[in-house]
């Protein structure tokens, strides 16, 4: 196609939140993980993509009063359980060290910089706090409690992988605590708590 043009992008970019809204000019295609959702206009091919409803499914867990949706980074790397109202994120191939922790709870405890409350949401009545271990901190100052193989490959998936692990080990061992905040903002950008409805 001469004097073609191809645009391309993720659904959530054009914040299409059903895909089944696109008009009927639309075709859809699953590709794996992926479902391609094209159109053909002249020379245009306009291409949306988006997860599929398994990867969707994968990354979400609920209890009886909310839900939480997890960063598409994390498909296929972790695990959830869920007990009564608290929702447990281990990574899939070390689950002796916890992600995130969400529970029911108004507790104004914040924990310590290890293991800290990083967010708070209010789900109608319900209060649901989010905690993290920060185990780049815990293979410093606590080296029995966790090998620096696995501090590193949790604190990559706690960070969606946007830290120099071993820079960030040299800050903490300096005093500096700085970079261990990175956990939190991947954290608090990248999962969304809501209601069931």
């Amino acid at each position: 196609m001469d004097g073609a043009t191809q645009r391309s992008c993720m659904a959530d970019e054009l914040d299409i939140p059903d895909t089944t809204k696109l008009t009927d000019s639309w075709t859809k295609t699953s590709v794996g993980d992926y479902d391609r959702i094209q159109r053909q206009s002249s020379n245009t091919i306009d291409i949306v993509w988006q997860y599929s409803d398994k990867v969707t499914a994968s990354l979400s867990a609920q209890t009886d009063s909310y839900r939480v949706t997890l960063p598409y980074s994390w498909h296929n790397e972790v695990s959830t359980s869920v007990d009564d109202s608290t929702i447990t994120v281990t990574d899939k191939d070390r689950p002796n060290y916890s992600l995130c922790t969400f529970k029911v709870s108004s507790d104004t405890n914040a924990g310590d910089i290890g293991n800290s409350l990083i967010e708070r949401y209010q789900i109608g009545d319900t209060p649901v706090q989010l905690w993290a271990t920060r185990w780049a901190f815990v293979t410093v100052t606590a080296p029995s409690s966790i090998s620096a193989e696995d501090a590193e490959d949790v604190t990559e998936l706690q960070t969606g992988d946007t830290v120099d692990y071993e820079s960030l080990i040299s800050q903490i061992q300096s005093g500096d605590y700085s970079g261990l905040f990175t956990t939190d903002e991947f954290l608090k950008a990248h999962i969304t708590v809501s209601s069931l409805s």
